[in-house]
Formats: structure tokens, sequence, C-alpha cells
């Protein structure tokens, strides 16, 4: 038998056909040889029963129903009802022919890798096919049909590498590869890549969702920090104090000035009553009393000119240098020939 593949009405057509001539082999069985009766003393010998006609097989019927079924749903394009009729046909009554509808049938359904076991069976089971060129060109192609792989990654917009080849586009995408086993790659800027292997038949379908991690923000490398040149503070301005000296010149001068004005008094009182009663006594006590005065008087004059002196040429000094961890300040020392200013 030779087996073309024609148009899905003609197919079939002659499918039926090669079905029908199996389902009537299988019918056809040889009569048994009547044998003629004995010969009898009686007048007239009883004619010989009809040859009985064998049990119809439920199964086969049930098989070219099955089968004549899957043929209308073929013809309709319901090709998944075809296919569930026609591997019924076959299961009930094994036979070849039926596997080339069920072929058909899974290729319309987009079913690759069954439709490959079919062809396969029936080469194997129909040896006798005379033109097998056409079928190994069939079972070839089939085994070349790419699968098909969805690609998805959360969140979208990653790269795709296909066995370290990058791929146009950016995810979800659609791949058709070649069978085999595929190592499919993802990366996004800010995301670690991410990874997963594939293996694949021919017409195979199958998805890859990836979830892409969110890399650690990198730390910044630490560096000792410049540091800053301080700006210049400015020079506090130690609060003006008065010089010790000022002090005392101004409580000698008070001193003086009090004993000048009280021998002063003194003086003038002796010399009323020395014009009232001359005597030598008053004279030495007046006189005295009024040097006594002079001295302190002068000594006032004195001391309050040192301490005018001292106060202003200290402040002088506050305001000219700057402020010293060890300040000399005026003073005053009375030594054994006389009293000596420092400044």
């Amino acid at each position: 038998m030779t087996a073309r593949f024609l148009a899905p009405r003609s197919l079939l057509a002659s499918l039926s056909l090669a079905w029908g001539v199996h389902l009537g082999t299988a019918h056809a069985q040889p009569r048994p040889p009547v044998r003629p009766p004995p010969a009898r003393p009686a007048p007239a010998a009883t004619p010989a029963p009809a040859a009985a006609q064998p049990a119809a097989d439920p199964a086969l019927l049930d098989a070219r129903r099955a089968y004549e079924e899957g043929t209308a749903h073929f013809n309709a394009g319901r090709y998944a009802e075809a296919l569930t009729a026609f591997q019924r046909a076959y299961e009930l009554r094994p036979n070849a022919v039926v596997l080339l509808p069920i072929l058909e049938s899974q290729e319309r359904l987009d079913q690759v890798g069954p439709a490959i076991a079919t062809l396969e069976r029936y080469m194997r089971d129909a040896p006798e096919t005379v033109d097998r060129a056409p079928l190994q060109t069939r079972l070839a192609a089939l085994q070349q049909r790419p699968g098909h792989v969805t690609v998805t990654s959360e969140p979208p917009g990653a790269r795709v590498r296909v066995d370290g080849a990058a791929r146009e586009g950016v995810t979800p995408i659609e791949l058709d590869l070649a069978r085999g086993d595929h190592a499919i790659d993802l990366s996004l800027t800010g995301h670690a890549s991410a990874s997963q292997s594939v293996s694949l038949e021919p017409g195979a379908r199958t998805t890859v969702a990836l979830r892409l991690t969110p890399e650690a923000a990198p730390t910044p490398p630490v560096t000792a920090a410049a540091t800053p040149t301080p700006a210049s503070a400015p020079v506090a301005t130690p609060p003006r104090s008065t010089s010790p000296v000022v002090w005392v010149a101004a409580g000698l001068a008070g001193v003086g000035l009090i004993a000048g004005t009280v021998f002063g008094v003194m003086a003038l009182s002796d010399s009323n009553e020395y014009n009232n009663a001359p005597s030598r006594e008053l004279l030495d006590r007046g006189e005295r009393n009024a040097v006594l005065s002079d001295v302190g008087f002068g000594t006032a004059i004195a001391a309050g000119a040192v301490a005018v002196v001292v106060y202003f040429a200290g402040r002088g000094q506050a305001d000219a240098a700057p402020p010293q961890s060890a300040a000399v300040h005026p003073g005053l020392r009375l030594n054994p020939t006389g009293l000596t200013l420092r400044f």
C-alpha cells in the first residue's frame, strides 16, 4: 500500500476505504465443506441445514462507529473531538491505518511531540509501506519544529541572553528555540541578574518567570575628611582691670590730702594762738604742723599723679598689645634708696 498525504477529505476518504477493506477482510471466513448425507433406506433424505452466519464482533462494530464519528468531526474542523474518536477506534481495533488520521489531528492541534510519536509508530507498525521517503521528510520536519518560550520578569524590562547570546527586546518576550537544553539569563540595571535552564521538545510551549532582586546601594568609600581651617577667632578683649598701683597711689593721695588738711588746720590754730600769746613752744609746734601739712599735701599730689599716670598707661597697653599669658603689671616698689615705679 502506498501512503500519500492528500487533502483532509481525500485522505480520510482513502483511509475510510482502507479501514473498510480491513473490516471486510476480518468478516470473510471460509465456510466448512458440506458432507453428503449417508445413504438411508428412508424414501427421502432430509436436506442439510444451511451453514450458520458468524456472529458480529461488538468491538469491531464500535471501532467502525468511532472511526466514522472521528471522520465527521475532522471534516467539520473539530480536531480535538476527531482525535478522541480516532484514538478510541485504534484502542478498540488496533490498525496502523488509523494512526494517520490521528497524526493529522495532532498536527492541527499543534501537538508536535505526540505527532512525532504517532508517526514513528506508524512507520514501525506498517513496514510494508512502499513510499517511506515522504514519511521520513515529514518526521524530520516535525523534529526540527522549535519550542516556544514565554519569558517574563518582575520587574519587567530586563535584557535577555540565551546561551550567552543577547536577544533583541526586553521582558516580557516570546522566544522560539530549537530542541534541547538552553540557559536563559536576565539582567536589569540596579538588580541582581537571574538565570534559569529550560529543556525543550519540538513544538513544546513553556514559560520562564524570574524575579529580579534589587541590589543594595553601594557604600561610599570612607575618606578622611579635610579638617577645615578654623576661622580666625576674634581676639577677646580681656576686661580692663585697674592696676593695684592705681589704688595704692590713690589711697596714698587720699591719706596725704587728709594729713595735709589736718596738719594745716593745726598749723593755722597754732599761728592764731601765737599771735595772741607769743611763745617759743607755739612757734615750734606751728612750724612743725605746717611742715607736716606740706608733706601731706605733697604726698597727695605725688600719689595722685602716679595713680593718673599708671591708670592711663595700663589702658594704652591693653589697647595696643594682644593679651599675653604672662602680663607684666606696673608695680610700685619701695627700695632703700626711694620709691621705684615699674611698668
